[in-house]
């Protein structure tokens, strides 16, 4: 895994998969084939911030200790530091500790006013950095549909 974690705004934030575009062509009848990938299906990530805010000291500097999670100027120094290049990890909801990277220059902006430094919503895209065939989730628990009737026995045990 990668040597940083992505650890603002944890109890605000969302993260959307991004589908990517699955190549498709028309055959000569006119019908659409979508082939099997040649290369492991690499999520895009849309995260959003909400709640980071601006923190100043008294000489008008930022303040890069104050309340890291939820700091601006942290998170700027954090794009500075990994730009789209280095990887970090990143706790998904759904699909547990991931390794991403960057996919878009990050522009923080500026406070909105009589705020006490607080930022609007901010949206990050993100991109998993190295993935492969067998990084999908495993679901753990329970089925996920449950088969118990008669007429779906046949698919009892099966993980969808």
């Amino acid at each position: 895994m990668a040597e940083f974690n992505f650890n603002f705004c944890l109890g605000t934030r969302v993260a959307e998969i991004m589908a990517p575009e699955e190549p498709a062509i028309k055959d000569y009848n006119g019908w659409d084939y979508t082939p099997r990938p040649v290369l492991p299906y690499r999520r895009k990530f849309k995260v959003t911030l909400e709640g980071l805010r601006w923190y100043y000291l008294d000489n008008g500097q930022i303040d890069y200790l104050a309340s890291p999670e939820k700091n601006a100027g942290v998170l700027e120094y954090f794009y500075e530091d990994h730009r789209k290049w280095r990887p970090f990890n990143f706790l998904h909801e759904r699909l547990g500790l991931l390794e991403l990277r960057f996919d878009a220059p990050l522009s923080i902006p500026k406070a909105l006013p009589d705020s006490g430094g607080l930022v609007p919503a901010l949206e990050v895209m993100m991109i998993h950095h190295n993935p492969t065939y067998n990084s999908a989730p495993v679901p753990t628990g329970a089925n996920l549909l449950d088969f118990s009737d008669e007429e779906n026995s046949m698919y009892a045990g099966t993980i969808i």
